[in-house]
């Protein structure tokens, strides 16, 4: 009735058609409502067919008024408040023309002022409120069902996708995935009010001042995937699982962009892999399961209506299962003691975030600052974000002003990335900026939160500092590393990313070569360290060098090759048995000299290499190996020359990423101070990751039994090695020890027992000493290098030099060489001068005396014995059986042996048995030059000991000691005096022991001359205490007293050398002379 009201008063005048000049009058427009009102009932009363038409009027009113209602509610899904006022103004536009036939009957012409009404007066005032009532019910983006201000759970029909370049197969059921809408099929309106879920009201909390406000619950109910799921088959229903949109912690892509992928792809298969086809990134398959943690956040929004966006963001991460059901657990907390009532201002809700690298730390730091502000705990959601060096480089004041500026602004979090950088010792005032902060957790509870984050071990250091510090931090997220499904699908999603869904992976971006590829990088997981998604982006970024170094070839090959097509060469790299054929590094292997045993080791390493390559195409476990190696070996052989071709090997075959090699000893490792041999070590671990470290003279990181305090730092270094180099398969390092044999097992035997099994000693690459023929071949070269050259005799002299120095210790094998020719270079040179510079020929040509100017002492040999001992008295018979033994060497050389080769003709230990001044030691002495002649020493040095010097002082004292003597001498003339005495006292039978023990080792056989010497009784009781010492001396040689004649004659022989002559001993037949021989 009110829309009645601004009707002209005299169109109910005469019941007749309005005039046009009536019209017209601006007079009759404006005359009261109240008369035309007391017109209009004057003329209704007393009517009873006025109140029936107005009853039909209400209700025809109130009827079409609920079914446009209804319509618009299924069209438009208006909110509660939008739809009441749509039903009243529905209503009311509809009552006047429910009028309509009522004011038709008592009147002709009402009807037509009444339309005539409704267009020129409540037109203009109706078409604005229709037009805007509309828009503010429309979507803001239509095509996306999230966007509707007030959405109703009520289905739609999904609107078609977006075209896109390259699109996927459309299933015939599409997947249904807990964080994405459901599937929208049409079902009749009834149906769906009569099953509408049961929303129940989350209380209303207090927003962050600069918090986006939540968008209110749109429950779900499984009404929408019942019957879809009911209907299939069950092959049908396996395919279909429900799955969370996932991503890399640090990418920024929506959903719609992720992949995905099945952890039944990882199961091993025994058969062989069909050929692979081509796909490209961008191809959408089954993705990641949704986890138990991520059902339930869904649930909970779904039936509780709980919303958080930071919540939902973690959700939406890749793995992290143990951080999301702790993160649901501290909400759970929070809910419950707002449920109670009670209060949580004064609780802490510090945490510490724990794990490796790449897992995405800082990124949950983030969300849970945002996720605290978004439940109130903290007032705001500032975020400062630092690292623990930073603090302790600012100092106690730079930090108080950041939380005091942040507690004036409202506060927020503060998070802490390397926390453990305050407790580790390497930066000072750490300790104390860690003290401060835990002052100000206690000050600023319910205003700030502190997030702190490291790896697992140093955290664990970084509670011990303070036991307070655990109680004000009583959270922690424990970031486990991914697993193979999880580390596929961020790589698929990178790939796509990178190269914007355009690049064409050999296999499929989930098929066998992407499998493998990431099985080789997660064989690192768990191992401390291991970089998770940096490591990931490390990987990608070697397949695209893999890539680039491909399609450079084949453009040299003028050929077009595909710019967006990874191949199975590029993934997993190529294989290792057609690789190694085409490796320069294999080839220049193979071009050394000698080293033949080292060539069938590294052959064999790579046939294992070859042949796990085939298993893991065949999706089969590989076999166990390590790259680490121990090479054994004197200076000289090679070691550090095949390292490096080794290391470029590894690289070339794909098992390194970088290959180069560093050349460390252990002094790089040794530190100065407690915990600084660590420190050290492991900087140079990290630094070689993907290269191949080498060791040189490893066994010195063994200190022995006298090392002292030193042996602490070198122990330290040995453990920090075996904790930091695991020798597990796809460890992108090779750690290379180098050593003397003997040495290098005695280092094994008494260090940490984890070092042999990190490093398998039984399996190392034995260096030999060249042969002759080998260092023959060696200086060939060298000569051909430097532009040099010598006569075949010149080089016959160097070779036997070269031979009577590899009886010495650490014979220098390539090295040797190099100092014979400079000594060579010497010699020509000085030569030369002396000749005039016109007759000195351009051309340097080596000749035999240029390398030993005594070259031809062998034929020599018999004149130069004869005159060693000319001056000796009695000594006829050791002359003798010394010439004996230049004839058998002279015909053993003869023969082509070499010196070597003859010793077991020619004795090298003996017993010296004699009284004290009969010429034992002097013979000792010309015995080493005899031996040296005749190529068996080389040199002509003796070493005099006696028994004190081989016997220790305590127990295990006496071996180690004997052992040093022998090593020194090795090369030379030992001459034990006195040995008799190794029979007395109580370590003395460990000294004859070692000896015995030492003369049957290959390291000292025939490597030295052994002469023992003493009284003949003293002697003989020595040997038959030993059984196997006196078998180790077959030679004895007996010294007799010296007649009165022959000691006359040494005395007359001394006194010529001081020119002094005395007539009586020269006059043999004189009675003086005959009286003194009495």
């Amino acid at each position: 009735m009110i829309l009645l009201l601004p009707i002209p008063a005299h169109a109910f005048g005469s019941g007749k058609l309005l005039s046009r000049k009536t019209l017209g009058s601006s007079r009759s427009r404006i005359k009261s409502s109240a008369s035309i009102c007391n017109a209009f009932r004057s003329k209704m009363e007393g009517k009873r067919l006025f109140f029936l038409a107005f009853a039909l009027t209400l209700i025809l009113g109130f009827t079409l008024a609920l079914i446009l209602t209804l319509t618009l509610t299924l069209t438009l899904r208006p909110g509660p408040l939008p739809l009441l006022a749509l039903r009243l103004f529905l209503f009311l536009f509809i009552l006047p023309v429910g009028l309509g036939p009522l004011l038709l009957l008592r009147t002709g012409s009402f009807f037509l002022l009444l339309l005539l009404h409704l267009h020129l007066g409540l037109g203009p005032l109706l078409l604005p409120l229709v037009i805007g009532s509309f828009l503010l019910l429309l979507p803001r983006d239509p095509l996306s069902p999230e966007s509707w201000i007030f959405p109703l759970p009520l289905p739609l029909p999904l609107p078609p996708p977006p075209p896109s370049p390259s699109p996927p197969p459309v299933p015939s059921v599409p997947p249904y995935s807990p964080y994405s809408p459901p599937p929208r099929a049409w079902t009749p309106p009834l149906l769906l009010l009569d099953r509408a879920p049961l929303t129940i009201p989350r209380p209303r909390l207090r927003q962050a001042p600069d918090s986006p406000r939540p968008p209110r619950p749109r429950p779900l109910p499984l009404l929408y995937a019942q019957p879809l799921v009911s209907s299939l088959s069950s092959a049908d229903k396996d395919s279909i699982s429900t799955s969370a949109s996932s991503g890399v912690a640090d990418s920024k892509a929506p959903p719609s962009e992720s992949l995905s992928c099945s952890s039944s792809q990882f199961a091993t298969s025994p058969k062989q892999p069909v050929t692979p086809s081509l796909a490209a990134a961008g191809d959408t398959l089954p993705s990641l399961p949704a986890s138990e943690t991520e059902q339930e956040w869904r649930r909970q929004k779904d039936v509780e209506g709980a919303y958080n966006s930071a919540i939902d963001a973690i959700m939406e991460m890749t793995g992290l299962e143990e951080v999301k059901a702790q993160l649901l657990r501290i909400k759970a907390k929070i809910d419950t003691t707002r449920r109670q009532g009670a209060s949580i201002e004064d609780e802490w809700y510090n945490v510490v975030l724990r794990g490796n690298p790449g897992t995405g730390k800082t990124t949950v730091a983030r969300h849970y600052a945002k996720f605290l502000a978004l439940v109130n705990i903290v007032p705001s959601n500032n975020f400062i974000e630092t690292t623990g060096s930073r603090l302790a480089s600012d100092g106690v004041l730079s930090i108080k002003g950041q939380i005091e500026r942040m507690a004036k602004n409202g506060g927020g979090a503060m998070f802490i990335d390397e926390a453990y950088q305050l407790t580790n010792g390497q930066t000072v005032g750490g300790k104390q900026i860690l003290d401060f902060l835990l002052g100000e957790m206690e000050r600023h509870v319910g205003k700030m939160v502190f997030i702190f984050a490291g790896y697992n071990k140093q955290m664990e250091k970084f509670f011990e500092h303070n036991p307070g510090l655990a109680s004000r931090v009583p959270y922690s997220l424990q970031f486990s590393d991914y697993n193979d499904p999880e580390l596929l699908h961020m790589l698929g999603k990178l790939i796509s990313k990178k190269y914007n869904g355009q690049m064409k992976v050999e296999g499929g971006i989930f098929g066998l070569y992407m499998r493998v590829a990431v099985r080789r990088l997660g064989r690192g997981r768990g191992k401390e360290g291991f970089g998770n998604a940096r490591a990931l982006r490390n990987m990608l970024a070697t397949i695209s060098e893999r890539q680039a170094i491909r399609l450079t070839e084949e453009r040299k090959r003028r050929t077009r090759p595909d710019d967006f097509l990874l191949t199975k060469e590029d993934i997993i790299g190529p294989d290792p048995s057609k690789a190694v054929l085409e490796s320069t590094a294999w080839k220049k292997l193979h071009e050394l000299v000698g080293l033949a045993e080292v060539k069938r080791s590294i052959k064999t390493l790579f046939e294992l290499v070859a042949e796990n390559y085939k298993r893991e195409l065949a999706e089969k476990q590989p076999i166990q190996m390590s790259l680490n190696r121990v090479f054994l070996g004197n200076p000289g052989t090679g070691k550090t020359m095949v390292a490096k071709l080794y290391g470029q090997i590894l690289a070339d075959l794909g098992l390194l990423s970088n290959g180069e090699v560093v050349l460390k000893n252990p002094a790089d490792f040794l530190g100065c101070a407690i915990g600084e041999s660590e420190r050290n070590t492991k900087a140079i671990l990290e630094a070689t990751i993907g290269k191949v470290l080498v060791i040189d003279e490893a066994y010195s990181l063994y200190g022995g039994e006298n090392a002292g305090g030193r042996n602490l730092y070198k122990t330290a270094v040995i453990d920090t090695i075996v904790a930091e180099v695991q020798s597990v398969p796809g460890e992108d390092r090779c750690v290379l020890m180098c050593g003397y044999e003997r040495q290098m097992r005695e280092m094994f035997q008494n260090v940490n027992p984890g070092l042999s099994r990190r490093f398998a000693i039984e399996d190392a690459f034995r260096f030999a000493d060249f042969a002759n023929s080998e260092l023959l071949e060696i200086l060939n070269l060298k000569l051909k290098d430097q532009d040099l050259d010598a006569t075949p005799e010149a080089k016959a002299v160097a070779i036997d030099m070269l031979s009577r120095a590899r009886d010495r210790p650490n014979f220098g094998n390539g090295g040797e060489i190099e100092n014979i020719l400079g000594k060579a270079k010497n010699n020509y040179q000085s030569r030369q001068s002396k000749l005039p510079a016109s007759h000195r020929p351009l051309e340097v040509i080596f000749e035999p005396l240029d390398f030993d100017p005594n070259f031809n002492r062998a034929e020599r040999a018999d004149k130069n014995l004869k005159k060693l001992f000319e001056d000796m008295v009695g000594c006829e018979k050791i002359v003798e059986k010394l010439q004996e033994y230049q004839n058998i060497a002279r015909v053993t050389k003869q023969r082509g042996w070499e010196a070597r080769e003859a010793r077991h003709l020619i004795p090298t230990n003996f017993v010296f048995k004699g009284p004290p001044g009969t010429g034992k030691t002097t013979t000792a002495r010309r015995m080493g030059q005899v031996y040296y002649d005749m190529g068996f020493l080389s040199s002509t040095e003796v070493v005099e000991c006696s028994a004190s010097d081989l016997v220790g002082q305590y127990v295990g004292h006496t071996g180690p000691k004997t052992k040093q003597v022998f090593e020194r001498a090795l090369g030379k003339v030992l001459f034990i005096d006195e040995a008799y005495r190794l029979s007395e006292g109580a370590y003395a039978k460990e000294a004859v022991d070692e000896l015995v023990g030492i003369l049957t080792q290959e390291a000292f056989v025939g490597k030295l001359i052994v002469i023992i010497a003493g009284y003949g009784k003293e002697i003989n009781t020595l040997l038959a205490a030993n059984p196997g010492l006196a078998s180790r001396f077959p030679e004895e040689i007996h010294f007799d007293n010296m007649s009165p004649e022959h000691c006359l004659e040494i005395l007359k022989k001394d006194l010529a050398k001081d020119d002094i002559e005395c007539a009586a001993i020269g006059a043999t037949s004189s009675d003086e002379y005959k009286q003194m021989c009495r």
